[in-house]
C-alpha cells in the first residue's frame, strides 16, 4: 500500500515481475516516505501528542503509515469529509 501510494499502482505493479526493479522502487518510495516524515514531524508530533494524552502511544513513523493506510484504503472515502 505504501509503495502504491508513492510510485502508483501502475509503476508498482510493473516492478513486481523484476526483483532489481522491485528493489529499486520499493527504495524510491521509501525515500519519498523517509521525506514525508521529515517535513511532517512537527505536525506528526502535535497529533501524537493528543494520541498519547487519549492513551495511544504511537511512533512518528506507524502515525505517517497509518494515515498513508487510511488515505488509500478503498473503504476509506465512506469515512471522509
Amino acid at each position: 500500500m505504501v509503495i502504491e501510494h508513492y510510485l502508483g499502482a501502475r509503476e508498482a505493479n510493473v516492478a513486481a515481475g523484476d526483483k532489481e526493479r522491485s528493489a529499486s522502487m520499493g527504495m524510491k518510495a521509501l525515500r519519498m516516505f523517509r521525506s514525508d516524515l521529515i517535513e511532517a514531524t512537527d505536525a506528526l508530533a502535535e497529533f501524537r501528542y493528543v494520541l498519547e494524552q487519549a492513551g495511544y502511544r504511537l511512533t512518528l513513523l506507524r502515525i505517517l503509515e497509518m494515515l498513508v493506510w487510511i488515505e488509500n484504503a478503498p473503504y476509506a472515502k465512506e469515512y471522509r469529509i
